[in-house]
């Protein structure tokens, strides 16, 4: 059977203008290339930072007091939908490295004496956990250590509560409620002169005195639960001892960053696209018109021979979607590669120590979408055109579209010139 003689029209054409098709092509695929690595990328930090959550109990609710009372704890555990509660002691201290003259700031954390932190524990990076026994041990995050050149084994000059201690890095480490520090007073962080320090709880109650207190606890509620409730109970339990509000979740400073910077990805990735299918769009329409004004006797020949208006057209239609549809899946292949590389960025700056790329199918199938919607604005003018052309119209040279004088043949020019 010998091939559909439109397929072949169809194919002669594209092989035709392939330098243009390839052209067209290329514009889709760089739209549909940044529609993948934007939403690739957005749904895969997303997927990394519930990840990150879950494997490191980030807590769902955070708040702070001057000085609260342990036996506050079960009565903050008995609020309804609260399903687990952690406290402890945290600080702002002030650092010295050995060898410098300029102090540096930190944000201490007291670190339990039995094992890990109810929620919100931390990924060891290097070294060991601080221990009871060796309580001037700290763990420092990550991003100090790198920024200051520090390892397991250095000494570190602490003033806390106005007192000199002598610190020594046992390890470094990662936490999902830090994942932007930034210090107190300042938008931007600075690694290389603002830290955290993980330190034994009993240490940091005897250098405070806080012990039998606390001053900041994180609470994980039951799936399901609503934390506005949650919120003014604790808010009223911890008022009499200088309570400094509490917050969800969603309103964390840490997580309220890391999110607004994840979603802006899903924003680029849907505003920017449209640029380049717009482009593309309009050189579709460009050319495919100048292709049927071209073809119109060619035209005229199929429907004299009994092609309907709808097969004709379809033809100029697939010859728009064979340009979007290669393009489109040449942009999901090089998207997913700079999607992945934009997730390691990504990753290497939050320093996520899990990190998990997806290419869902609702992405997928909403590239080929817009590449076909590229398709349908660019060929619709053409297509319009050959379905409203008749036969025997079609067979005489297409009229221009305006009889007007045109201005150089106005006044006294018209006299002189033919």
């Amino acid at each position: 059977m010998s091939p559909n003689p439109l397929a072949r029209m169809l194919a002669r054409e594209l092989w035709s203008m392939r330098g243009q098709a390839g052209a067209i092509a290329a514009v889709v695929a760089a739209g549909v290339a940044i529609f993948v690595m934007m939403l690739a990328t957005f749904h895969s930090l997303d997927l990394t930072l519930r990840t990150y959550y879950s494997r490191y109990r980030m807590a769902d609710v955070f708040a702070g007091a001057l000085r609260a009372p342990e036996w506050l704890v079960p009565q903050l555990a008995a609020i309804p939908g609260v399903a687990q509660v952690d406290t402890r002691v945290e600080a702002e201290i002030t650092l010295h490295v050995p060898g410098e003259q300029a102090s540096l700031g930190a944000h201490l954390i007291a670190w339990p004496e039995n094992g890990h932190p109810a929620l919100d524990d931390v990924y060891l990076r290097r070294g060991h956990l601080p221990s009871a026994d060796r309580p001037d041990d700290v763990l420092v995050s990550e991003n100090f250590a790198k920024a200051r050149g520090l390892r397991p084994g250095d000494t570190l000059e602490a003033v806390l509560d106005g007192h000199a201690h002598t610190l020594r890095i046992c390890g470094t480490a990662l936490t999902p409620e830090y994942l932007y520090a930034v210090p107190p007073g300042s938008l931007l962080p600075d690694d290389a002169h603002y830290g955290l320090v993980w330190m034994t709880r009993d240490a940091v109650a005897s250098a405070f005195d806080m012990r039998g207190a606390f001053n900041r606890v994180a609470a994980r509620l039951e799936p399901g639960t609503a934390a506005a409730p949650v919120l003014a109970r604790v808010d009223q339990l911890l008022a009499p001892y200088g309570g400094t509000g509490s917050v969800p979740l969603a309103q964390q400073a840490s997580n309220w960053i890391v999110q607004a910077k994840i979603e802006g990805l899903r924003s680029m990735g849907t505003v920017i696209p449209v640029v380049f299918l717009g482009v593309a769009a309009f050189l579709i329409d460009l050319v495919l018109s100048r292709l049927v004004g071209m073809q119109r006797e060619q035209i005229a020949v199929l429907k004299a021979l009994g092609y309907s208006d709808a097969r004709v057209a379809w033809h100029y239609a697939q010859w728009g979607l064979a340009i979007t549809g290669a393009g489109s899946l040449g942009g999901i292949g090089v998207g997913v590669l700079l999607g992945q590389a934009l997730t390691r960025l990504y990753g290497t700056y939050f320093q996520f120590p899990v990190l998990v790329f997806e290419l869902p199918f609702s992405v997928a199938l909403g590239a080929v979408a817009v590449g076909v919607i590229a398709a349908a604005f660019g060929t619709w003018k053409a297509v319009r055109a050959v379905l409203a052309l008749p036969p025997a119209e079609a067979m005489r040279p297409e009229a221009p579209a305006a009889y007007r004088v045109s201005v150089f043949e106005r006044g006294a020019l018209r006299r002189w010139l033919g």
